[in-house]
Order: structure tokens, then sequence, then C-alpha cells
């Protein structure tokens, strides 16, 4: 079965990056941006992804509320934070029960492609 992954983040640079890397990766996911809170919002609500990246700071409202409001829609979607704002604090502040990762864009490359396959694998809780 083809996994979605949503990928939200208000930079354009930053979304083509990720996307470009992900598909090198051939792990056969669809992938579909959005680039603000609400976007996303709809975009999970039609499409139900499997995955949503999240970036934490957003113009209008912060990951954290924005990851709520897609649980609301689309409850089955596991949501990671990939975020500059990269610290324990962070980590620890904002590790909500809306959220399942929290990867910092500085190690993306290196702890990404595991989280997702985690995150992919049939029947997988969080806990």
């Amino acid at each position: 079965m083809v996994k979605k992954i949503l990928i939200v983040d208000d930079h354009s640079g930053f979304r083509k990056i990720l996307k470009k890397f992900l598909e090198k990766q051939n792990l056969g996911l669809v992938m579909v941006e959005a680039d603000s809170e609400r976007s996303a919002v709809k975009k999970c609500l039609k499409e139900q992804p499997d995955i949503v990246l999240l970036e934490l700071e957003l113009p209008q409202m912060n990951g954290i509320k924005t990851a709520k409001l897609i649980k609301g829609v689309s409850p089955r979607s596991k949501i990671i934070i990939v975020t500059m704002f990269d610290s324990a604090q962070f980590r620890k502040d904002f590790f909500a029960e809306y959220v399942d990762h929290f990867i910092g864009k500085n190690e993306f490359e290196g702890r990404l492609i595991k989280v997702l396959r985690k995150c992919l694998k049939p029947g997988r809780k969080e806990g």
C-alpha cells in the first residue's frame, strides 16, 4: 500500500530539499506539500496522510497547535516536528500527545529515515 507524507513548511526551499532527499530514499511515498497551517489542516482532511512532517514555527500558529488541529481531522497521521529550533528543552516541552517525534533540521539526514521507517511499520503504535 502506498503511503502518503505531507511536508509542512513555510519555506519552499526547505520543502524542495526535503522532498528531493526523500525521493532518493526510495520509500515509495506519495508526497504532498503545504506552506501554511490552514493549508496543512485542509490537506490532512482531504489526503489523510500517514505521516506529517511539520515545522514548529509557522507564521500564524505554532506547530503544536497545528498538530492538534491535524489530529482532529486526521487522527491516524503520525506527526513529526522538523524544526531549526532544536534543543533538549524544545524536545521536552513540545512532545505532546499530538506529536510522535521531534527532529532538528540540522539532523534530518541522519535521523529522519530511521524515524520514518519506524512510523511506516504496519501496526506500529507509538508509546
